[in-house]
Order: C-alpha cells, then structure tokens, then sequence
C-alpha cells in the first residue's frame, strides 16, 4: 500500500506538465481546440473516444452545442450511413458508460490525419481538459486513442508534444 505503479507516477507526471502548458500566458483565450488523434491502442482500423470536458478559469465545466465538435465519423465510409457514434456524443456529458451509442466512432488508417475540433462560442481560458477513452468492451479498448496532440487557435500545446492517454478499463 501506498505506491505508486510505474503507470500512475508517469500519468501523475504527464497531467502535472499539461496542467503546467495551459497555466502558459500563451494558451490563454484560445477558441479553436484541435486534437490530432495519431495512435490507438492497437486496432488497425477504428479510432474512438468516449468523451471530451473542458473547465474555465473557474473550474467549471463548459457547456457546447452540438455542432461545437467536429471531426471524422464512420458516417465517412462510402458503405455506411446514419451512425450514430458522431463527434457530437463526445461532449454529451454521458462518459462513465459502455453503451457506444454515446461514444464517438471513426475509420482509422496509421499516418492519415485524424483531427476533431472543439470550436468554443468565443475566446475562453481553459484550465483544464478530461478525456474519456473508448471502453466499449474490454476488447473495444484497444480502439481507443493512445496518443495525441493538441493546437489552440493553431499553436501547439506544450511545444507540440504528444500526449499519452490510459488505455480505457
């Protein structure tokens, strides 16, 4: 009891660094929010999350639209039409689920771009962001996002490092 696994200190880390970057005088007022998704957990072929939270200078959580998220969907692939797992439930505010109907689903190809964007009302200071990766199943994990960057209002986050996401339970 009481220590901390390999996994948790590098987490602990990486969220204390991240918390640092949006600290940065540079990140502050930013509209346009740009995730460019480069990694999942292992499937070839989909990429997804379960939910996205940005916070405000006070903590609070900020509320968007529908049409504040967009990005690729499976709606995309030539053969499919009417999905319902859209960039849309990524801000929905159902994350703790295993129902996919409230996650967002989307092709995935290694070295292609895949960039949803989360365009705020107007300019707003974001203190912190929450990601929920895709957890299905315990299977469906491996669809989930492993790695990722982010702009604000097109200048990287933290020098343009990648962000390293757990894989969903």
């Amino acid at each position: 009891l009481g220590t901390q696994t390999f996994e948790q200190g590098y987490l602990e880390a990486a969220r204390e660094e991240m918390m640092e970057c949006l600290s940065d005088s540079r990140y502050r007022g930013a509209r346009f929010w740009s995730f460019c998704l480069m990694e999942t957990w292992g499937d070839p072929d989909y990429i997804g999350l379960t939910g996205i939270e940005l916070f405000g200078a006070e903590g609070d959580l900020i509320q968007l639209s529908e049409d504040s998220v967009t990005g690729p969907s499976l709606n995309d692939l030539e053969h499919c039409n009417g999905d319902y797992r859209t960039p849309d439930k990524l801000i929905s505010g159902c994350n703790i689920t295993e129902d996919d109907i409230e996650m967002w689903l989307a092709p995935f190809n290694s070295g292609d771009s895949h960039v949803l964007t989360v365009t705020l009302p107007q300019s707003t200071e974001i203190t912190a962001i929450k990601i929920y990766n895709y957890n299905k199943t315990s299977e469906d994990t491996f669809r989930g996002v492993k790695t990722l960057k982010i702009t604000l209002d097109d200048k990287p986050l933290c020098g343009g490092q990648t962000v390293h996401l757990r894989r969903a339970p």
